[in-house]
């Protein structure tokens, strides 16, 4: 009698150097055992977003973990301090306080 020990498709797949997950969903997209655990694995692509110079900000004060970095020529912007809005819910406040207090006093 030989013996039969089962053979996983995870050992499979480590002797092939590919990792299990990759094995499994190349099986489960309908690739065959044998092309799943023979083609390499495609390197991942380079992210675009790498940027091929290191960014260093001025020195200045630390503030705990975070620097400080000076924002020479950016201006702030700020909204405009406008009460209009808040003048105008509160005249039709009382206006309305008027109007109950006429309708009450009829």
């Amino acid at each position: 009698m030989k013996n039969n020990k089962k053979v996983t498709m995870a050992s499979k797949a480590r002797a092939a150097g590919i990792t299990e997950q990759v094995v499994y969903n190349r099986l489960f997209h309908g690739w065959s055992e044998k092309k799943a655990l023979s083609v390499p694995v495609r390197k991942k692509a380079k992210s675009k977003n790498t940027v091929p110079y290191k960014v260093e900000p001025k020195k200045e004060q630390a503030v705990g973990s975070r620097v400080k970095i000076p924002m020479e020529g950016v201006e702030k912007f700020e909204a405009p301090k406008n009460n209009n809005g808040m003048n105008i819910a509160i005249g039709l406040v009382a206006l309305a306080l008027l109007l109950v207090i006429a309708i009450a006093t009829r």
